[in-house]
């Protein structure tokens, strides 16, 4: 007797296999927080028809050319479930990597010293021309410190130093000016200043030198805990982040820094309304870690970002949530990204002093490093740093707007890279989940509005720099009373009309 050979039905094992890869997939879909449940029940209707379907198909007895084709398509569709079973958690993955919140912040405090070079050529000054790269050299030396600008890190640094050589003297001054000045005329030998103040110190014209003529003779280290942020949902209404920027060509982001780019991005989930607002730089506002004297938007950073949006939401009576901290690096990738953005440029202009491009009136497309001259340049522009806020916000509206889109979904990956490591928040990411999810499953375009305000130029001595007026931008109040207005307007869930009278809207 002869034994049939047993054969495999590859018809029915595929399906199997189909039938697998269908319930790994939904289980994936159910649990990626920002799939809407509207979707997942869409997606469960359409694999059971599916895998129905295959059934029967897998069952019925066909020509031997039908049952390739059942089997193949088991397979295709099989492997692109198993796709879309990889990729969800690889985006959730990239994204939560790069909302990695923020928890600490470091401040470094620095002993400057001016260098043997720069006293050699001020012998009439002082009389010993060498440079100590010892602090137990300054034992007997004066230090000097400042009393106006971050005080905590200063009070840090000389206990660090204490500790270190023992008892030291001390000179203090007002102001982180008069301190260097002291250096420079020898009333002291070592200045006690944090890292973040010393920059500031060089961005004043009259000491642009001073990280030149001084050596670092000693380094404290601080870290601070950050406070918890608390957890949002949409149902909180209203949500505003600060988006701060920093030209800084290292790439290297800091909680403390004086940040180029101010700007407010307040999202209504239930009118559907953004509102991109635009702060010059120098618009002189209350600086809370200052006592709230008036100073420049930008030196408010310096004392950490905290200070910068707790003095926003005294100035515009609002609530910053969170913070999100990029540099034009990041702005550059992100574009490029994906694929490029489109911008209505209101006027011609050639960025002289960014790249060098020439940027014609009317819609144009940007590279990254196109955008990145766009959103720099200010000295060619009739209105210098005002349009030069304008291009920002309207380069942010663009990205905003390609995010958005249907056909962004084929870019995520290169934009999750573009991203990490490159941005730093103090932001929930299961809010964004929750906002994703809902503007997904609404169906509803979003109404982005551009908002920037102006003002007038002169000389102020700030908060920070009180011994030397410098250029500051005096707010123009009826703007700033619009601004609180809409903002107020936005977190009352009413729907705000745009002050150009041109909406840009975003269909999902």
């Amino acid at each position: 007797m002869v034994k049939k050979k047993n054969h495999i039905d590859f018809r029915r094992a595929t399906w199997i296999l189909l039938l697998l890869c269908s319930i790994v997939a939904l289980i994936v879909l159910k649990f990626s927080p920002f799939v809407p449940f509207r979707w997942w029940v869409i997606a469960v209707l359409i694999v059971a028809i599916l895998l129905l379907y295959r059934l029967l198909l897998s069952t019925t007895k066909k020509r031997y050319w039908f049952s390739k084709i059942t089997i193949g398509l088991n397979l295709i569709f099989s492997a692109c479930l198993i796709v879309v079973s990889i990729f969800l958690p690889y985006i959730k993955g990239n994204i939560e990597g790069i909302f990695k919140r923020v928890t600490e912040q470091s401040t470094m405090i620095n002993v400057y010293a001016l260098t043997s070079e720069y006293k050699s050529a001020h012998k009439d000054v002082f009389k010993d021309t060498n440079f100590y790269d010892d602090i137990l050299n300054y034992k007997d030396k004066t230090f000097l410190s400042q009393t106006s600008s971050s005080l905590e890190d200063t009070k840090a640094g000389l206990e660090a130093v204490q500790k270190k050589i023992g008892t030291i003297k001390l000179l203090e001054k007002s102001s982180p000016e008069e301190a260097a000045a002291a250096l420079y005329s020898n009333q002291g030998q070592a200045l006690v200043l944090s890292e973040n103040v010393a920059n500031l110190l060089a961005s004043n014209e009259k000491y642009k030198t001073f990280l030149k003529d001084t050596k670092v003779v000693y380094s404290f280290k601080k870290t601070e805990k950050l406070p918890e942020v608390k957890r949002r949902t949409l149902q909180d209404g209203t949500f505003s982040l600060y988006v701060a920027g920093s030209d800084t060509r290292s790439g290297k982001l800091s909680l403390k820094d004086r940040f180029d780019v101010n700007m407010i991005v307040t999202v209504n989930p239930k009118t559907h309304q953004i509102l991109i607002t635009s702060i010059p730089r120098d618009s002189l506002v209350p600086n809370l870690a200052l006592g709230g004297g008036k100073d420049k938007l930008t030196h408010l950073g310096v004392q950490g970002v905290q200070n910068t949006t707790k003095s926003l939401n005294r100035w515009l009576n609002m609530e910053i949530d969170n913070y999100a901290i990029v540099n034009f690096v990041t702005f550059s990738k992100i574009i490029d990204a994906l694929g490029g953005i489109d911008v209505d440029n209101p006027y011609k202009f050639v960025a002289t002093n960014a790249g060098g491009y020439t940027y014609p009136k009317g819609k144009i497309h940007l590279n990254g490093a196109e955008a990145l001259g766009y959103v720099r340049e200010r000295y060619s522009l009739k209105d210098g740093d005002f349009g030069r806020g304008m291009h920002q916000t309207l380069v942010l509206n663009a990205i905003i707007r390609k995010v958005s889109s249907p056909s962004a979904i084929t870019k995520f990956p290169a934009l999750m890279n573009s991203l990490s490591g490159s941005l730093l928040t103090d932001a929930d990411i299961n809010y964004f989940y929750q906002l994703g999810s809902e503007t997904l499953a609404a169906d509803k375009a979003w109404d982005i509005i551009n908002y920037r305000i102006t003002g007038s130029v002169g000389m102020f001595k700030t908060a920070s720099m009180p011994s030397t007026p410098l250029s500051c931008v005096f707010p123009n109040s009826e703007q700033v009373a619009k601004l609180r207005q809409m903002i107020q307007d936005m977190e009352n869930d009413k729907v705000i009309q745009n002050p150009a009278k041109k909406n840009t809207s975003v269909k999902q």
